[in-house]
């Protein structure tokens, strides 16, 4: 897939389909060569959040407040994928249910199982996201939730 086709790609799927009643724009675009594949970022800001969407080696979003950079993003931000499991209480999903699927598949399969999961959750997540005290209300909860997800994936370290 080409850079262009991604942006309008997640112009449609998200912005137009999810997001469109957040007041939102395009306000980073970021296109480099990965490891073996081209590496493409769409942030999307709304009036409450921002969103970055990546396709990389593997395809994804992230969600971040509005005081976060995308230059950071890899650093700081939530994977939404964890965060729509921390909201409905499911465990983690660790390996891609399209693996068998070709790379450029697998992600937009990705961006669409997320884009589905999203849409009865969105407002309660851009809300969530939406100021450092509203985050403070749940990031520990959240932190707890992804550590016994991870320490149930790797119990044994925790054994001991």
């Amino acid at each position: 897939m080409k850079f262009e086709d991604f942006e309008k790609f997640i112009q449609k799927e998200f912005m137009e389909a999810v997001l469109n009643l957040f007041s939102q724009y395009i306000d980073h675009r970021r296109e480099h060569m990965g490891h073996y594949y081209p590496s493409y970022e769409i942030g999307v800001t709304t009036k409450l959040c921002k969103f970055l969407f990546a396709w990389e080696e593997g395809g994804g979003v992230m969600i971040v407040p509005l005081f976060s950079s995308f230059e950071n993003a890899h650093d700081s931000w939530f994977s939404l994928d964890r965060i729509l499991c921390f909201v409905t209480r499911q465990p983690f999903i660790w390996e891609s249910p399209y693996e068998s699927l070709p790379r450029d598949e697998q992600i937009i399969s990705t961006l669409y199982a997320t884009r589905k999961a999203l849409v009865p959750y969105v407002n309660q997540i851009i809300l969530m996201f939406s100021s450092e005290e509203t985050m403070s209300k749940w990031i520990l909860d959240y932190e707890h939730y992804e550590d016994e997800r991870f320490k149930s994936k790797y119990p044994a370290p925790y054994e001991a």
